[in-house]
């Protein structure tokens, strides 16, 4: 398994993408030479691979995802909270210290006072502080909520009393969803899908209600952070340009 192939590809798309905003023209075309040496590496590794097995053997060659640019941001839990959706619990002042210490934790991680921690320590003290959004919903009150998956696409987990109000709350998300450029002041393409229709076997039950991308997946969607601003015309992080 060639994992690199993957992490290359999301750091450095906006130097291998002429289209991507943060493509530059004066450093970009170096990374996009060493991302094709990448490539004959890899193509070199396959080809030895290919010339030790029998002549009549089948080979697959896989991917788990193909790729593209990714150049916005969209805040599914901001989201469900401004629709009246999902309901947080009051933060209690523990809680908020520990946000405030992580968040300052995160600043200094970026400046070189981090040279003078152990990468271990840091790593431990960044499991301890790190805050979780399951902590902070009213799973009792919210009408649908987020969990924070991988972050392609959203997923809405609809929390109803019977399948009839279920259908009912799912209709109407599915509704704002389609008219979600009403909310952020831009025009965009949104796909749903009902994860209980598409997939099948004794697990079903257990995933999200709807599956939704955003212009066509260039578009990520976070669902752990409350804080950050509903839309942005950036992408997630700057290791994460190519999705």
């Amino acid at each position: 398994m060639f994992s690199a192939t993957d992490w290359m590809q999301h750091i450095i798309w906006r130097h291998i993408d002429e289209t991507h905003p943060m493509y530059d023209p004066q450093t970009s075309p170096k990374y996009n030479e060493e991302f094709v040496k990448f490539w004959q590496r890899i193509d070199k590794i396959l080809g030895n691979i290919l010339g030790i097995i029998p002549k009549d053997t089948i080979v697959f060659l896989v991917s788990d995802h193909g790729f593209g640019p990714n150049d916005q941001t969209f805040n599914l839990a901001k989201w469900l909270i401004m629709k009246g959706y999902l309901l947080v619990r009051k933060r209690d002042i523990k809680k908020l210290i520990k946000k405030f210490v992580y968040k300052t934790a995160i600043i200094v991680a970026k400046t070189p006072i981090k040279k003078l921690i152990p990468a271990k320590t840091r790593k431990n003290v960044g499991n301890v502080l790190r805050t979780n959004i399951a902590d902070e919903v009213n799973f009792e009150k919210s009408k649908a909520y987020c969990l924070g998956h991988t972050i392609p696409f959203g997923a809405i987990y609809i929390n109803a009393q019977n399948e009839r109000e279920r259908e009912e709350i799912k209709e109407k998300l599915m509704h704002d969803l389609m008219n979600l450029s009403n909310d952020i002041g831009k025009k965009v393409n949104v796909q749903i899908f009902e994860p209980k229709k598409l997939y099948s076997g004794e697990k079903v039950h257990l995933l999200p209600d709807i599956i939704f991308t955003i212009n066509d997946w260039r578009c990520v969607i976070i669902e752990d952070n409350f804080d950050r601003p509903l839309f942005e015309e950036k992408p997630f992080s700057t290791r994460h340009t190519g999705t």
